[in-house]
């Protein structure tokens, strides 16, 4: 099933969970998404309290790439512009905002590639990539 929201439709989405709490994917982190703006969202980290904002271009940029690629993991973290804690908020948010397209995943579900860690979110039609044995 490819992605098909566009920018505005994407960004809807995202304003429908203002309020809502969300984990990260892979350390399990409480955020709460705070408020939903037309250039970005503002989270809080639930347990220290500290707030981060999300900017709208990151999040589009992201969603479109596992729109054309089928997943955005971890190592396509040194191709964006975003440290990596506003990636993971960013990847989480998304499998929170649009969960019947994509759907985060962990190393443990199975997505180990050429001997490398992966964690990220995914298209849900895109087949996840075989165990490796071992």
């Amino acid at each position: 099933m490819p992605l098909t929201l566009n920018d505005n439709q994407l960004w809807a989405r995202i304003k429908k969970v203002e309020g809502q709490e969300f984990a990260l994917i892979q350390t399990r982190q409480p955020y709460k998404v705070v408020n939903v703006a037309n250039k970005g969202v503002t989270t809080e980290n639930v347990q220290a309290g500290k707030t981060c904002r999300l900017s709208r271009e990151d999040v589009t940029l992201i969603y479109e790439r596992v729109k054309k690629c089928g997943k955005w993991t971890g190592d396509d973290h040194r191709k964006a512009r975003m440290k990596w804690m506003r990636l993971a908020q960013i990847m989480a948010l998304l499998a929170l905002a649009v969960p019947e397209e994509i759907a985060p995943f962990t190393q443990a579900q199975g997505q180990r590639l050429f001997g490398k860690s992966h964690r990220g979110i995914r298209d849900v039609g895109y087949p996840a990539p075989p165990p490796t044995p071992g």
